[in-house]
């Protein structure tokens, strides 16, 4: 029985930032291109592993910034991501193009790894702050031609992950998979407490998809 709580209209009052295909690939685009930093010459080889986790695995910015080389396994492609949000450790599984760049990284920056030093260091081998990792986030925001709204307003990093799990959900919808089968399967994904985590992204890509939340609704409305 799955945990259950009541969503409210409180819980669909912030809206996210979804970045278009276009946007993604003007993003990253300069992030790949980043200058070289005499402060951290490794910088160039993380930033563009960094924020392609967030986006290709949706894993929160901190819990990115907290992985440890142990929790990076670049034999299978998977990420264990611990102490998560709600006290929850879970194993997040990479695509083989993810686990290439990890594995890549892992060579280029760490020549002799302890297994917990930290996947994502900075420049005297602490982890990354988050509030550094934004900042540079910005940056590349401006480079990418994607206006900011200001505080409160985003694109912030965290809308990589809202991202991720639109795209998700679109990309089910346009290979006609069944959402009520493989919603519980993105919920455990993203290390959501219960649906209601998962749900708002149904709001979001229903936008896309007119019918989808009466689709959804017909099938689990009286539960």
């Amino acid at each position: 029985i799955p945990n259950i709580r009541i969503s409210t209209a409180d819980d669909y009052q912030f809206v996210p930032y979804i970045f278009t295909k276009d946007e993604l690939k003007k993003l990253f685009y300069a992030i790949d291109h980043m200058q070289p930093s005499t402060q951290n010459p490794r910088a160039i080889h993380i930033y563009p592993v960094l924020y392609r986790i967030l986006y290709c695995c949706g894993l929160r910015a901190n819990e990115a910034l907290n992985l440890r080389i142990s929790d990076v396994d670049v034999t299978s492609g998977v990420l264990c991501v611990r102490e998560a949000k709600h006290e929850k450790h879970r194993y997040v599984p990479m695509s083989p193009e993810m686990t290439a760049r990890c594995k890549s990284l892992l060579s280029q920056i760490h020549t002799e790894p302890s297994p917990e030093d930290w996947f994502f260091p900075n420049a005297r081998n602490n982890g990354i702050h988050l509030t550094a990792a934004y900042w540079v986030f910005r940056d590349f925001l401006n480079k990418a031609g994607i206006s900011h709204g200001g505080k409160g307003n985003g694109p912030r990093m965290h809308d990589l992950r809202h991202t991720f799990a639109v795209h998700c959900l679109q990309k089910w919808v346009n290979g006609g998979i069944d959402l009520n089968a493989m919603l519980p399967y993105l919920s455990s994904y993203l290390g959501h407490y219960d649906l209601s985590g998962t749900q708002k992204y149904l709001h979001l890509t229903h936008e896309a998809h007119t019918g989808l939340i009466e689709q959804f609704q017909e099938y689990v409305g009286d539960i």
